[in-house]
């Protein structure tokens, strides 16, 4: 509208004057209500979200939101009824509907396509194996459409939704590896939990260092403790005990020469 103005009227006509007040007042509030419109944007389109789970399943959703919008494919909506087919659960041992994935997608536990693909072809493997191909079961014909619909937009939103995984996993498209960046922020988190669980060992050592020095315990109590340790099982403990015991026949031996020592010139 200012081009507009500048152009046909001039840059110095009063109505061009006016659409330059009119062009800052605009873009004063745009800038003032920029946080509350960048929410409502996003709101609109999901994927313009910062978290990329919430545009991954705005996409999976509208694919899931078609398969139930076929005709006659109610059937597929919820969970079987056990009690109007009892029999069901015996023979079916991974149950799957339209309704329980879109639960899974709206609580964005899919974080590959894969997962996803594989949840909307388990309804079609469920209903041939309780209800017969689809050459002779309705039911599995229904399956069969509901899961060629979802491949197909799959299909078609397959540079969107591989962009999206990539981001949410970590993955670089060109060499399908982690991020060096990602990767390198796990094996931190790796050291610093192995760090942690080393310093909450020393302090009980410390803590059980303190309370071995303050109990009192006799001579034939620690004894009994150190023949069931692992020292006494590696040949350790014998030695100190030879070796302690060696100890005492010396003392032993030197008392006795110094009795003798004694008595000898007690004689004289």
């Amino acid at each position: 509208m200012l081009d507009n103005s500048r152009l046909y009227n001039g840059d110095n006509h009063v109505i061009t004057d006016a659409a330059k007040k009119m062009f800052e007042l605009a873009s004063k509030r745009l800038v003032e209500k920029e946080q509350q419109l960048m929410k409502l944007e996003k709101a609109i389109n999901p994927l313009l979200d910062d978290n990329d789970r919430v545009g991954f399943g705005f996409v999976l959703e509208k694919i899931v939101q078609a398969c139930k919008n076929i005709p006659k494919s109610v059937p597929f909506h919820t969970r079987v009824d056990a009690k109007k087919v009892p029999f069901y659960y015996q023979k079916i041992t991974k149950p799957m509907d339209l309704g329980t994935i879109e639960a899974n997608v709206k609580a964005h536990r899919y974080v590959t396509v894969e997962e996803f693909r594989n949840d909307i072809h388990q309804i079609m493997i469920n209903s041939e194996m309780y209800n017969g191909p689809a050459e002779k079961s309705s039911y599995t014909a229904k399956a069969t459409e509901i899961v060629a619909l979802a491949d197909k937009m799959i299909a078609e939103n397959s540079v969107q939704l591989s962009e999206l995984e990539a981001n949410i996993n970590g993955f670089d498209l060109n060499i399908g590896e982690v991020e060096p960046e990602i990767e390198d922020a796990m094996a931190n988190d790796e050291e610093m939990s192995d760090v942690e669980e080393s310093g909450v060992l020393v302090d009980d050592l410390a803590l059980s260092g303190n309370e071995m020095e303050d109990e009192e315990m006799d001579e034939s109590a620690w004894t009994s403790e150190l023949l069931q340790s692992r020292m006494h099982s590696s040949g350790q403990l014998n030695n100190d005990l030879a070796l302690s015991d060696s100890d005492d026949e010396e003392r032993v031996e030197a008392i006795k020469r110094g009795d003798t020592a004694d008595n000898l010139l007690d004689s004289f």
